[in-house]
């Protein structure tokens, strides 16, 4: 079992890195596309520009300038699509590794001391990410697992805002929202939905917000962006209980006495071979040996 959440895990950042890579690209050449376009505008409007030199006469070309910025800020993030080729290739390539190399080795006790303990600080930082985690998920989980498996969306509008905790000193504030919907018997109801400073006063100027509740229960409701789908949820847990699992093996590997070898073994070892004569290198180990120096040593001739 170890052996295959390593090698989930290790697939897993190889296609995140391949995903990044991806990203980036796109992001590039969708700002290289939105570039172009505003370029286009651009240059139907040059007249204006022309006319502003024209007009203050102080011998700045406004035209040439304008054109800068817009090549500046239109395409400089074409320099991404380099590092988001190369990082797409290699997570490919990464994926392509880990699946010809099967499953990987178990966790073995290192056998240098700065191996030791570089490994038992990632094995540690793994239960320090996830341990804390699963367990406020189990506590959350009789409020979020009906939210997820069976709420239903329908829009809503802001009707009121208050707060309750101010925003500033780092700390993003709190808000309550009050949200007027229709429920799924076509009765208007009414709930508070508690949310950041940020996000209500967002609300303020756009009252128009997706909820998610849970049918019958219409006075708690939730955010519907912020509800995770039911495959998402349950990956956040498959890879947290994965990396704890991988984790917990590495320490008990690093730190847990190694195994003794088997008492058959060992009485293999010294059987005697088919002629009932022992094998030489037995017979080495328990050949008597004398005192290194050559005086006094009896029993030699």
């Amino acid at each position: 079992m170890e052996r295959f959440f390593r090698f989930l895990i290790g697939l897993s950042l190889s296609g995140f890195v391949a995903i990044l890579g991806f990203a980036l690209t796109g992001y590039s050449v969708i700002q290289m596309y939105n570039a172009y376009q505003d370029y286009q505008d651009f240059a139907e409007k040059k007249a204006v520009f022309e006319l502003v030199s024209a007009l203050k006469n102080d011998g700045v070309n406004y035209v040439e300038i304008a054109e800068k910025v817009f090549f500046l800020i239109g395409f400089l993030p074409l320099i991404l699509i380099i590092p988001g080729l190369l990082l797409f290739g290699f997570g490919i390539k990464l994926m392509v590794r880990k699946i010809s190399q099967g499953l990987p080795e178990a966790a073995k006790k290192p056998e240098s001391e700065a191996e030791l303990w570089g490994s038992t600080a990632i094995y540690g930082f793994g239960v320090f990410l996830t341990a804390p985690a699963i367990f406020m998920g189990v506590v959350g989980a009789p409020e979020y697992v009906p939210v997820v498996f069976h709420s239903v969306e329908t829009p809503g509008i802001a009707v009121k805002v208050t707060e309750i905790e101010p925003f500033g000193n780092g700390s993003r504030g709190t808000s309550i929202v009050q949200i007027e919907f229709t429920d799924l018997n076509g009765r208007r109801a009414k709930a508070d939905l508690k949310t950041s400073v940020p996000f209500a006063d967002n609300l303020r100027r756009h009252p128009d917000i997706e909820i998610a509740y849970v049918p019958g229960r219409t006075d708690k409701i939730y955010s519907a962006r912020s509800v995770p789908s039911i495959s998402g949820y349950l990956w956040s847990y498959i890879w947290r209980l994965g990396m704890l699992y991988v984790a917990v093996c590495g320490l008990l590997a690093n730190f847990m006495p190694n195994k003794n070898v088997p008492t058959s073994r060992l009485g293999a070892l010294t059987q005697p071979n088919s002629n009932n004569n022992l094998t030489t290198e037995t017979a080495q180990r328990l050949r008597p040996r004398g005192r290194n120096n050559g005086f006094g040593r009896r029993g030699t001739s």
